[in-house]
C-alpha cells in the first residue's frame, strides 16, 4: 500500500490470493501440517456426507468439489500484480494466524463455523 501510495496509483485494485490455486484439501493439509501434525483427518466421500444426512452448506460452508465451484472464488487481481502484488504462501499465513489467536483468544469457540467437534466425531464412530 505504501508502494501504491509513493507511485501515485489511482483506481480500483483487488488485492486477494491466492498466487496459485490450491484446493480445499489442500488447505485442510497444511493447516494439519501448521497448527496440529498429530491431528488425524479421515477424507470422506460428498456421497458419504449426504447418506449421514449432512448439509454441506451448513457443515461446512468453505468446502466446495472442483465441479461445483469453478470461478466461485475466482477474482482478477491482475492490475495489482502488475503494480507489484506480492503473496505470502498459505503456511506463513496460517502460522501468522496461529501466532494471533494464541495472542488474542483464549477459546476458539466463538470462531467456530461449520458442524462443531462433538458432531464430528459422532460422524467418525459410523
Amino acid at each position: 500500500m505504501l508502494l501504491s501510495a509513493e507511485r501515485d496509483y489511482t483506481g480500483r485494485y483487488i488485492l486477494t490470493g491466492p498466487e496459485k490455486r490450491y484446493l480445499f484439501k489442500e488447505f485442510i493439509l497444511v493447516c494439519q501440517r501448521i497448527i496440529n501434525p498429530k491431528c488425524q483427518i479421515e477424507f470422506v466421500s460428498n456421497e458419504w456426507l449426504t447418506q449421514q444426512g449432512i448439509d454441506q452448506s451448513i457443515s461446512y460452508p468453505l468446502y466446495h468439489d472442483e465441479e461445483e465451484a469453478e470461478g466461485l472464488f475466482k477474482v482478477d487481481c491482475s492490475k495489482a500484480i502488475k503494480a507489484g502484488l506480492s503473496f505470502r504462501s498459505l503456511e506463513e499465513t496460517m502460522q501468522d494466524a496461529l501466532k494471533w489467536f494464541y495472542e488474542y483468544k483464549t477459546s476458539g469457540v466463538d470462531l467456530a463455523v461449520g458442524m462443531n467437534p462433538v458432531e464430528m466425531k459422532k460422524l467418525s464412530k459410523r
